[in-house]
């Protein structure tokens, strides 16, 4: 009889583990964390954008280290890392084909300073894609407005931008040989109508 009491009492491992989680989970909801998802998040790349590119993928990525990375994804689903140089705070990506070359380039929406306009804004850049590595074809300071948000299609650009006194505009650009050049402006005014607001939505997917 003492012996079957013994077995029915469980492990001191089983006790020191089951504390274990208890405490854990109790400090990350303390911390305002998820318990079911701050696991998966430590030390863990995140996928920001992801587009086509032709028979793969190409992705936007945040490191572990808060850095931003391009990685391509090929066929068989093998990741490369692309050489593009830094990319502070990119947070847009289209896969397009500006000056109808048939080689896609990637036009990438980054949010930092630049160095004859040392505040933090939406910049666009431009890049030619050779294998794993990316040329520079224009690293724009900024449009002809602040841009917010952006809509990309072969060598045209839509930008939803803010032109001062409290207005914003969406403009259509084009690609003219080296960066872009307002086509025609198609709304402005301070309510951005819905239609707009849809648009930018979704090329932001």
């Amino acid at each position: 009889m003492g012996r079957g009491f013994e077995r029915k009492l469980p492990s001191l491992s089983l006790v020191s583990s089951f504390v274990y989680r208890i405490l854990s989970t109790t400090l990350l909801i303390v911390a305002g964390l998820n318990p079911a998802t701050a696991s998966a998040r430590a030390g863990r790349t995140t996928v920001l954008v992801d587009r086509a590119l032709g028979n793969g993928r190409v992705r936007l990525v945040r490191t572990a280290g808060g850095q931003r990375a391009l990685v391509r994804v090929d066929a068989r689903g093998k990741s490369h890392r692309i050489a593009c140089g830094r990319l502070t705070g990119a947070w847009g990506l289209w896969v397009t084909d500006v000056n109808s070359d048939q080689r896609p380039d990637l036009v990438i929406a980054l949010r930092k300073k630049a160095r004859h306009d040392p505040v933090v804004e939406n910049r666009p850049h431009v890049y030619t894609l050779y294998g794993n590595r990316c040329l520079p074809l224009w690293r724009g300071t900024r449009l002809a407005g602040r841009f917010e948000q952006l809509d990309v299609r072969g060598p045209r650009l839509w930008a939803l931008e803010r032109v001062g006194r409290g207005q914003r505009r969406v403009a259509r650009y084009r690609w003219r040989g080296f960066g872009y050049t307002v086509e025609r402006v198609l709304w402005r005014g301070r309510a951005v109508p819905t239609r707009w607001k849809q648009r930018f939505r979704k090329a932001r997917r």
